[in-house]
C-alpha cells in the first residue's frame, strides 16, 4: 500500500511539474493600477458564445475583463463585474482557466500614456461601484453591471469615452451561438437585447488606447 502510495504521489509531482506556470513569476510585480487583465474565463456555454461572436483578429477569445486596483504587501487586487461588482486577488483570478501548455488564459492590457493621468479617478469611480449587481441582462443604465460596462461606464464618467458602446449582436439566426444566447434570455423571460448599447472584452483588447504587455500565448 505505501507503494501504491509513493507511486501516485510521484506521479503528481511529475504531473505537475511538467506544467508551466499559470503566469510568470515576473508579472504580477509588473502590473499597474489601470491594467486591464482580459481572460478566457472558460464558464460553459455562455462564455463561449461571448467568445464566438466578438472574436477579434489577432487575438485569443476573450469573455471577460477585470482592473488591477492596487499592488500591495498583501498582493495585486482586481476589480471586477462577475456575480456583483466586487474585489478579487490576482492569484484567485488566474486560477480559473488553464491553456493546452499550463498557463493562465490571460492579457494584460495597458492605456496609453496619454491617458494614464486619469487613473487615480477612473479606479475611484469602479470603487464607486463596489456592491452593484451583476448585469444578466446586459442592458445599458440599468444600476447594474457586466464585466466590459463595469470599465466602460466609469471611464466615460471621467468624460473620456474610450471604450465607447457600440449596437450589440449576438451572432447570426440558426447559428449554435445564438441558440445559446436565445435561449438563455427565453429561459428568464427576457428579450435579447440585439442592437441595444453595450460593450465587449475583445473590443477593448482591441482598442487603440491601449497596448497588450502580456499575453499567454
Amino acid at each position: 500500500m505505501r507503494t501504491v502510495f509513493f507511486l501516485l504521489a510521484l506521479f503528481s509531482i511529475m504531473v505537475s511539474c511538467g506544467r508551466a506556470p499559470l503566469v510568470p513569476a515576473k508579472l504580477a510585480p509588473s502590473l499597474q493600477p489601470g491594467d486591464l487583465i482580459f481572460q478566457d474565463l472558460d464558464c460553459g456555454d455562455l462564455c463561449t458564445a461571448i467568445e464566438k461572436v466578438t472574436v477579434r483578429k489577432g487575438l485569443p477569445p476573450i469573455s471577460h475583463v477585470a482592473v488591477v486596483e492596487k499592488i500591495g504587501p498583501g498582493g495585486v487586487v482586481l476589480i471586477e463585474a462577475l456575480g456583483s461588482v466586487r474585489r478579487i486577488g490576482f492569484d484567485a483570478f488566474v486560477k480559473r482557466s488553464r491553456s493546452g501548455s499550463g498557463r493562465a488564459k490571460i492579457l494584460v492590457g495597458r492605456l496609453k500614456e496619454a491617458f494614464r493621468p486619469g487613473i487615480p479617478f477612473f479606479l475611484n469611480e469602479l470603487r464607486a461601484r463596489l456592491g452593484k449587481p451583476y448585469d444578466r441582462d446586459f442592458l445599458p443604465d440599468n444600476g447594474a453591471y457586466y464585466c466590459s460596462e463595469l470599465v466602460s461606464d466609469a471611464m466615460a464618467a471621467l468624460g473620456t469615452d474610450l471604450f465607447p458602446r457600440h449596437p450589440m449582436h449576438f451572432g447570426k439566426p440558426g447559428t449554435w451561438a445564438r441558440r445559446v444566447w436565445e435561449q438563455e434570455f427565453t429561459r428568464r423571460n427576457r428579450s435579447l437585447p440585439e442592437g441595444i448599447p453595450g460593450t465587449n472584452p475583445a473590443d477593448m483588447a482591441a482598442s487603440p488606447y491601449i497596448k497588450i504587455v502580456y499575453s499567454f500565448q
